[in-house]
Formats: structure tokens, C-alpha cells, sequence
């Protein structure tokens, strides 16, 4: 579990906390790694300004390898932050391939940074990677002229960057995970420029490539965006009205496996559907009972897990089961509590040892997970 003042590892049998590892004194985490490797995963952190808005802060400024098992520091790097301000930062660090891949500038404000400041980097070789184990430089990639890494993502076969370039138009590109050479770069939406501000963007998955981008029609939602391994546009699911998955004020609750995007949806979180990545296409749908709204999405071993909440029930929670190929569903049953306070507070469902069901809740829980097993 990863929050401002530090992260935890517990033990996923007995929910026994393993090691806990906090940030420096004065410091606070503001970005973490969206998966681990080999045991690995990264974590960034700085110093933020005083208390009463008095100067002092130093921003993002620390990267920090952990072992998983033991929590312990492997190594850490500085990096270059554009800014003092402290925030919850995405897709700052990335693992993937034996690379720990770091982002040297901070994602607010990197089509509008100027001129030379000390400890500044040039704009075009602010993506660079590190052996994972041992924190050794490996490469720092050249990245394409007039744009500014805005995301990272690492996988097995390419390192991935959103770029920003030409000061306001984010672009994926892809780089050679051996030495960092520019692989492509591909517009993200043909028909239109898609804007830091207005259109924030995101991984929600390096293999395969799929990014998340708000507000690229007039619902004001979530698209989801597929590419091939070579930059091709694939799949487009498209936010709004078209599918009718996204309306609420809440990001989409999604996950990618098996080639598919698995989507929680409607406004009243009551649907879920699968969807091809390569053509963008509905695969199925399904309609959860009356007075059940979906509180998470796990996928694994070709199911769909859905916690819901049923109206009506202020002491125990649902389980709803679906096959990930067809959507029907396989299994009903009831948690012997509530799992959660209101939809959106559960972070993920993750499948746990034992054939055990792990509930991550999201930061402000005193207990981040719960284990449940079959009854």
C-alpha cells in the first residue's frame, strides 16, 4: 500500500504488515510505479513547501528502488522537477524489462518550460532508464524535437512516452528498450490535437498500448485508445453517448487482459461490458440485477469479479462473477459486510493466495486490504 507518508508491504496470507518504508523526514511520496518487476517496484518522492504556503519545497526530486520482499532500498537517483509543488503524479516511473525508467521533468507545466535553469535538462533527453537491480544508467533516449515526455510506461519488447510537442499536442512514441533509440512516434487522435490541460491522458496499459484520454468529445469522459505494437491506431472506445458506459462525473472504472477492455459503466455503475481492443468493438454486455451497483473490477483466470452494492442493505455488500469471454454470469454470492462506503473506494480486486479475494481500498482507509475467502 503506497500513500504520501510512506508505503507498506503485508503479507497476503495473514494481512500481517511485512516492513513499512517512509520517505525522508520532511519528504512525501508523489508518484509510485504502476507495476513491479522482478520484486521491484519505484517509488518517487520530495519535499513540499512549509505549512502557510512558505517556500522551501524542492519538488519530485527522489527516486527510490524497493525490494518487495523486505522493503528494502536498492538504490536511488535524483531527477529534475520543474516545479516545487508536491501532487500525486502518474506515470513519473515505470518498470518493465529489467529497466527502471524515470521521467526527468514534472507533467504540469512541461509545454510552457524555458530557458536554462541549473540542474535543468534538455527538454529533448528528459526519458531516461537505469538498470532496475543495481540503479546502473543504461541510456537516456533522444526524444523527437520540439516535444517534452509527458508519461512513461515500460514493457517487456519497448520503453513508451506520451510526448508533448509543439507546446500542446500529446503524441505516443515508442523507444528501443536496449539503448533508448526512437523506435516511432504516432498522433494520438488523427482528427484532432489532444491538449495536456484539456485532454489529460494516461497509460492504462505499455502491453498492449492503451491509453485513457478525458474529454476528447463534448460528454466530457473517458476514450479509451488502442495501438498496435508498432504505433498503429486499433481500437477506439469511444466516451459518451456512443457507448453509454461513460456517463458520471467519475473516471471509468477499466482494466485490459485477454485483448479486451473490461469497462465498468453507465451512470448508475450498473452495466459491465468487454470490448475488442483491435476494432474497438462490444464483445458483450452485462446488466447487473436491480438495486446492484458495481463497486470494482477484477479480472483473472477468465472471470470477471464485481463487487456490488445493494441498495437496501446497509451491513453486507455483493459478489458478482462473469465469464470474461461471454459475460455470463458464473457465480452470485454475498460479503458478510459492507466492502465499501460508496462506489469509486475501491482501488482494485486482486485475486489472493488460497483462492482468496483481496479488496484494496483507496487512500484513507485504516485498513487498506481485506481478504475474504469462500464461504
Amino acid at each position: 500500500a503506497a500513500r504520501a507518508d510512506g508505503v507498506t508491504g503485508y503479507d497476503a496470507r495473514t494481512g500481517a504488515r511485512r516492513w513499512r518504508h517512509e520517505p525522508d523526514r520532511g519528504a512525501a511520496v508523489c508518484s509510485v510505479s504502476r507495476t513491479a518487476a522482478d520484486g521491484v517496484v519505484l517509488i518517487a518522492q520530495g519535499v513540499p513547501d512549509l505549512p502557510g504556503g512558505a517556500e522551501g519545497g524542492e519538488g519530485c526530486t527522489t527516486v527510490t528502488a524497493l525490494d518487495l520482499r523486505h522493503g528494502r532500498e536498492l538504490w536511488r537517483t535524483t531527477r529534475v522537477a520543474a516545479t516545487d509543488e508536491i501532487q500525486d503524479e502518474r506515470d513519473l516511473v515505470a518498470v518493465g524489462g529489467g529497466l527502471a525508467v524515470v521521467r526527468d521533468e514534472d507533467p504540469d507545466r512541461p509545454y510552457s518550460w524555458v530557458g536554462e535553469r541549473p540542474g535543468s535538462v534538455r527538454p529533448d533527453r528528459a526519458l531516461r532508464a537505469l538498470d532496475l537491480r543495481t540503479g546502473k544508467p543504461r541510456w537516456t533516449a533522444r526524444v523527437p524535437k520540439g516535444c517534452v515526455p509527458y508519461r512513461a510506461a515500460a514493457a517487456e519488447r519497448q520503453v513508451l512516452a506520451l510526448l508533448v510537442c509543439d507546446r500542446d499536442d500529446i503524441r505516443l512514441a515508442a523507444f528501443d528498450p536496449a539503448d533508448g533509440k526512437h523506435r516511432w512516434t504516432t498522433e494520438l487522435d488523427e482528427r484532432r490535437r489532444v491538449q495536456p490541460i484539456a485532454n489529460a491522458s494516461e497509460f492504462l496499459s505499455a502491453d498492449p498500448v492503451v491509453v485513457r484520454v478525458d474529454s476528447l468529445d463534448e460528454s466530457g469522459s473517458d476514450s479509451f485508445l488502442s495501438f498496435s505494437a508498432d504505433g498503429r491506431p486499433q481500437g477506439r472506445i469511444a466516451s459518451g453517448g456512443a457507448n453509454e458506459d461513460f456517463e458520471g462525473d467519475r473516471p471509468a472504472v477499466a482494466k485490459v487482459a485477454y485483448g479486451r477492455l473490461y469497462l465498468i459503466g453507465s451512470v448508475f455503475q450498473d452495466t459491465v461490458s468487454a470490448f475488442d481492443l483491435r476494432s474497438g468493438r462490444r464483445l458483450w454486455r452485462a446488466r447487473l440485477g436491480s438495486g446492484e451497483d458495481a463497486l470494482g473490477l477484477g479480472i483473472a483466470e477468465g472471470r470477471v469479479t464485481v463487487p456490488v452494492d445493494l441498495y437496501g442493505s446497509s451491513a453486507e455488500d455483493g459478489l458478482v462473477v462473469l465469464d470474461a469471454d461471454t459475460g455470463d454470469e458464473r457465480d452470485l454470492r454475498t460479503f458478510p459486510d459492507s466492502v465499501a462506503s460508496s462506489a469509486g473506494d475501491l482501488q482494485d480486486v486482486l485475486p489472493g493466495p488460497d483462492g482468496r479475494l483481496i479488496l484494496a481500498r483507496r487512500e484513507g482507509y485504516d485498513r487498506p486490504f481485506t481478504a475474504y475467502e469462500e464461504r
